[in-house]
C-alpha cells in the first residue's frame, strides 16, 4: 500500500470515528432550556434540541388567557362582566381549560374555580375593583355556567358572586400544549412550577422525579418516582404557599362550603395521569380537588375512579405516605 492510499485510509477511519463519537455524544447529551412564567419557573430537559422561543410563545399565550394577575387577561376580562352571557368565539384554549374545570367540578363538589375573589382577599392574587364583595354571604358564591359549543366556541356566564381563577389548572394545560408541540420528540421532561410531564428515557436511563418532603426546608425528596413511561404528574399542597394573617395560617386553597382556607392533615397530594396521551390538565385539577377534600374522601374517590394518587399526611408530628391501588398497579 503506497503512502497516499494509506493516508486516505487513515483519514477515512478518523472520519468514521468522529461520526461514531458524535453519535454517542448526542445519545448521552441532555438539552436543557428554562425560563420564568406564572410567577414560577419552567424547564424542559430533552435529548434533542428544542426551540426556546416557540415554547415561551405557548406559555405566554396561556398567561394572556388565564392569568389571575393580569388585569386584562382574557379570563379577567370576562370576570369583570358577570351575570352576562359571554359568547366566546375562536378561543379553543380558553374553552378547553373551562371545559376541563367544569368536568372536575361536576364530579367533585369541593373543587370550585369561582372563588378567586376570596383567594385574592387572602393575599394570593391582586384585588380588582370589579371583584364581588366577599362579605355578602350569598349562597351562590363561586357559581358559573358553561356550554361547549364546539372546539373553538363556548358560552360562559359568571355569577354575580363569583370570580373565575384558573391557577389550579392553567399550568397543567400549558404542559399539555408543550407536549403536543413536542409530538416528534421521544424523550423529555417538562416542568412548570412542579407540575410535570415525562416521556421516554433520560439518556437511556429512567427518569427520577423526587416528591418534596413537606417538612424539609432543603427541598429534600421524601419519595422518588422512577419511570420511563409517558406520564403527567401534578402535586398540590399548602406547606409552602401560605400566609400568616391575624396570627392565623391562611392557605391559598379555599373550602367552597365554608369559604375559608382549608384545614386538614393532608400536607400534599400527587396525582398521576397515565392515559395513552397523558393529560396534565386533569392531573393538576384533581390534585387541587383532592387537597381540598382532605385525605379520607379523596382517597376513597381516587380508588373508586381508578386514579393514581399519593398522599403525604401529618400524624402526631410524624409523616405518613399512602398510595391508591392504581399507584401500586403502575409500579411507581
Amino acid at each position: 500500500m503506497d503512502r497516499y492510499t494509506f493516508s486516505k485510509l487513515i483519514a477515512l477511519v478518523a472520519g468514521v470515528l468522529c461520526v461514531v463519537i458524535a453519535i454517542q455524544h448526542n445519545k448521552n447529551t441532555s438539552y436543557f432550556i428554562s425560563g420564568n412564567i406564572y410567577g414560577t419557573t419552567w424547564s424542559i430537559t430533552s435529548d434533542r434540541y428544542i426551540n426556546k422561543s416557540n415554547v415561551q410563545e405557548l406559555l405566554n399565550r396561556v398567561d394572556l388567557i388565564a392569568s389571575n394577575y393580569k388585569e386584562n387577561s382574557l379570563i379577567n376580562t370576562l370576570n369583570k362582566k358577570r351575570n352576562y352571557l359571554h359568547e366566546i368565539k375562536n378561543e379553543p384554549k380558553l374553552c378547553a381549560i373551562l371545559n376541563a374545570a367544569k368536568f372536575v367540578e361536576s364530579s367533585i363538589e369541593s373543587y370550585r374555580i369561582g372563588l378567586g375573589h376570596i383567594s385574592a382577599n387572602n393575599g394570593f392574587a391582586p384585588i380588582f375593583d370589579e371583584m364581588p364583595d366577599i362579605n355578602n354571604n350569598e349562597t351562590d358564591t363561586g357559581s358559573w355556567l358553561f356550554e361547549l359549543k364546539s372546539n373553538e366556541d363556548c358560552n360562559v356566564t359568571i355569577g354575580n358572586n363569583s370570580w373565575l381563577d384558573l391557577s389550579s389548572i392553567a399550568k397543567g394545560f400549558a404542559i399539555d400544549l408543550i407536549n403536543r408541540h413536542l409530538k416528534d420528540h421521544d424523550n423529555y421532561l417538562v416542568d412548570i412550577g412542579g407540575e410535570l410531564l415525562v416521556k421516554g428515557t433520560n439518556n437511556n436511563s429512567l427518569w427520577n422525579i423526587g416528591l418534596q418532603d413537606p417538612k424539609s426546608i432543603n427541598n429534600n425528596p421524601i419519595y422518588i418516582i422512577s419511570t420511563n413511561n409517558w406520564l403527567s404528574i401534578a402535586t398540590s399542597g399548602e406547606y409552602r404557599n401560605y400566609k400568616i394573617k391575624d396570627n392565623k395560617k391562611i392557605s391559598h386553597t379555599i373550602n367552597p362550603k365554608t369559604l375559608n382556607s382549608i384545614n386538614n392533615n393532608l400536607l400534599s397530594v400527587t396525582v398521576i395521569n397515565y392515559e395513552d396521551i397523558p393529560v396534565t390538565t386533569m392531573a393538576d385539577a384533581y390534585a387541587t380537588a383532592f387537597n381540598t377534600m382532605g385525605y379520607e374522601k379523596a382517597y376513597d374517590f381516587a380508588n373508586k375512579n381508578n386514579i393514581a394518587a399519593l398522599f403525604i399526611l401529618e400524624k402526631e408530628d410524624d409523616i405518613s405516605i399512602v398510595k391508591t391501588q392504581k399507584w401500586y398497579d403502575l409500579k411507581l
